[in-house]
């Protein structure tokens, strides 16, 4: 009778953990859908279709943020480091029919949370968009290659290295 209550209450235990991550899990549906798609084996297109039926609005900031982070890891797939701009709106139109200030709204607030970096596209109007990891690690292979080619085997063949990556390499 003792081991019955024991595993009584074991189950009992075991079932409210289920419905306390039942719960978080709708609320995260209901409220931060895309956050899913930070965990592996949720990618954007399976989340975008749960979140939409869910009732999430098409052209919300949520949903256009996730996609500008599909885009590049899709293009990161592709080995690229970055995308311009101009093509990620592109691909985010192709992709979800989004359009208009809402994409500069979601890459100023992914900017903001430092997901990702910009910096401009040399004789273009336009901007290199990068994932910031990519980011940061095509900047240290940049500054590595940088200083081999300054100072090692290969200086001789006249590539020009910038202050900058000089700097950065010093560091």
């Amino acid at each position: 009778s003792g081991e019955a209550k024991g595993r009584r209450a074991g189950g009992l235990v075991r079932g409210s953990e289920a419905d306390a991550q039942r719960a978080v899990l709708e609320e995260t549906l209901q409220h931060q859908p895309y956050t899913l798609t930070d965990i592996k084996g949720f990618g954007f297109l399976t989340v975008d279709k749960i979140a939409l039926a869910a009732g999430v609005e098409r052209r919300g900031l949520p949903r256009t943020c996730a996609a500008i982070e599909y885009v590049l890891d899709e293009a990161k797939a592709a080995g690229h480091c970055y995308l311009p701009g101009a093509e990620i709106s592109a691909k985010l139109q192709e992709l979800t029919g989004i359009v208009g200030p809402i994409v500069a709204e979601a890459a100023t607030a992914l900017f903001k949370q430092k997901r990702i970096v910009s910096r401009p596209l040399p004789q273009t109007a336009d901007v290199a968009v990068y994932l910031t990891r990519l980011d940061f690690l095509e900047q240290r292979l940049s500054d590595f290659f940088a200083t081999r080619v300054y100072d090692g085997p290969i200086a001789s063949l006249g590539h020009a290295v910038t202050d900058e990556a000089q700097e950065r390499a010093a560091r």
